[in-house]
């Protein structure tokens, strides 16, 4: 346990370990002397009324630091979050105005006001791979991130451009809201930051707050918040109203981002938010933020009584497993019905090979069970015309 700071103001935004136990952690500064070590910037925003971003790497013991430096322009920086990816890379994020923030490989060079940012260092801290703007002509903020086994880097916010970027969309158009006129966005990046895989709005006609965003291992974004829209996007909802003034809710973006996997309200009569997410290996969505409502969904519970103004809460949603079509034995990443999925098959069927991680997927036939006849349905779709894979139940 230690201090980590300067003889000014330093707030903690994010923090992440990496696979070898190192702990990374990302600050907003006012302190001019922050501890540097095997900097990439060495000096603070020569303006002494301006915030920058620090980002440190400590020893898996914590005792020493493995490289530390700030991050930053002439204007305000705010550090809102970290991730590491697979190879040690630190990739923070927030929003900045400044003009001269620290840019390279940038997707997106111009800032207009207030710009979200994504800056991805080099495992040794001294360098970047990729640092750059996202936003429009209005104001953005990047509120979480998070990484996936292959580097891409999914990114959730705030905007308030009618002109934010969009590759792939599944919402193509800022709806906002009448008191602050926000929409989410989210966006995924190659892992080297120079395109979108996709970018996309994500709210309706209210007011629509981005708190996390989390992946899971095959690429699917769940996201959630709170919003004020009637007219929030829904797919296979579980409450499929607003119940209060502002309601909690749960999105599930597929890898393309243009569709739609999951998507509901969460709330009472009162008002919710969202504001963390884990998932478990068989996709079950775990959510945790805060209540006011007395009548709260309850499944099961622990407390059974709303016992202040604010309680918080916790839910499991069971998504399932199965994710586009069935068919996919293997249960690889981009949801491929292929050879590879005949060739898991056999294995497993006739060679003592493991078995479907997911049941449902890989019942082609719909019969509850993988099998043989799952076997000759792929071969005559991958080699006889035969019958297409259906969608998952």
């Amino acid at each position: 346990s230690t201090y980590l700071g300067g003889s000014s103001d330093d707030f903690a935004g994010g923090l992440a370990v990496d696979n070898n136990q190192n702990l990374y952690v990302a600050t907003t500064t006012d302190s001019d002397d922050f501890p540097l070590v095997n900097h990439f910037q060495t000096y603070p925003s020569l303006n002494p009324a301006s915030d920058d971003v620090t980002v440190t790497k400590f020893s898996v013991g914590g005792d020493y630091l493995e490289y530390s430096t700030y991050l930053g322009g002439l204007e305000d920086e705010v550090a809102m979050g970290l991730a590491v990816d697979e190879e040690g890379c630190a990739i923070v994020h927030g929003f900045t105005y400044s003009e001269n923030f620290p840019l390279h490989n940038a997707y997106d060079s111009e800032v207009i006001g207030c710009d979200a940012y994504i800056t991805k260092f080099a495992p040794e801290g001294s360098a970047l791979v990729f640092s750059t703007f996202l936003g429009g002509s209005e104001n953005e903020w990047i509120e979480s991130i998070d990484v996936d086994s292959y580097g891409n880097i999914y990114a959730a916010g705030g905007t308030r451009s009618l002109d934010f970027p969009l590759v792939n969309a599944y919402q193509t158009e800022m709806l906002g809201g009448t008191t602050v006129g926000i929409d989410n966005f989210v966006s995924k990046f190659n892992s080297t930051g120079t395109s979108l895989i996709y970018s996309t709005y994500l709210g309706g006609t209210g007011d629509d707050f981005t708190e996390t965003i989390t992946v899971d291992n095959m690429g699917i974004a769940f996201i959630t918040g709170y919003t004020y829209s009637v007219d929030f996007p829904l797919a296979n909802p579980v409450y499929a109203t607003l119940s209060g003034s502002n309601d909690a809710n749960l999105t599930a973006l597929s890898p393309g981002g243009n569709e739609l996997s999951f998507s509901t309200y969460l709330g009472g009569v009162e008002a919710e938010s969202g504001y963390d997410i884990a998932i478990d290996d068989m996709r079950n969505v775990f959510v945790t933020g805060y209540t006011r409502s007395p009548d709260f969904p309850l499944v099961n519970p622990y407390q059974n009584t709303l016992k202040s103004a604010y309680d918080a809460f916790v839910s499991v949603f069971e998504i399932g497993c199965c994710v586009g079509t069935t068919g996919n034995a293997d249960y690889d990443y981009n949801d491929m019905t292929n050879i590879l999925d005949c060739a898991f098959y056999i294995d497993w069927l006739y060679k003592s090979g493991p078995a479907p991680p997911c049941d449902k997927e890989a019942d082609m036939d719909g019969d509850g069970t993988p099998g043989t006849g799952d076997l000759i349905l792929l071969i005559e779709y991958l080699w006889y015309d035969g019958v297409a894979p259906v969608p998952c139940p």
